[in-house]
């Protein structure tokens, strides 16, 4: 079974001190929400309790429990679904906006200084 470990935790936990932005999205046990590209843009993604199942257009269905890492930017799917019997938890954690039109050192010339 995949866990989240206490470090792992902590990481999650101190993402916003560090400058980052957290967000924590709950989805109830046999509930689902339609996948919106824009809400998991630029978002790293922890299941931190309960499982999730990703369903793509085609119909193929994935299920993710506690401790999975997701990248669900441009992902193939249409919904996330709560399969279990607990909540299931999701923490997506992503860089402040201004950071989106940065280039690759967080400056907007990219760190050239040109």
């Amino acid at each position: 079974m995949t866990m989240v470990t206490p470090r792992l935790g902590r990481v999650l936990a101190e993402s916003v001190e560090r400058g980052f932005v957290r967000r924590v999205v709950t989805i109830d046990p046999g509930a689902s929400r339609d996948y919106e590209r824009a809400e998991w843009h630029d978002a790293l993604v922890v299941i931190t309790a309960g499982s999730v199942r990703l369903e793509g257009g085609c119909g193929a269905q994935l299920v993710l429990g506690r401790g999975a890492v997701l990248w669900l930017a441009d992902a193939p799917v249409h919904r996330l679904t709560n399969p279990g019997a607990e909540p299931a938890v999701l923490v997506a954690v992503s860089r402040p906006a201004a950071a989106e039109t940065a280039g690759p050192l967080g400056q907007p010339d990219g760190g050239l200084g040109e």
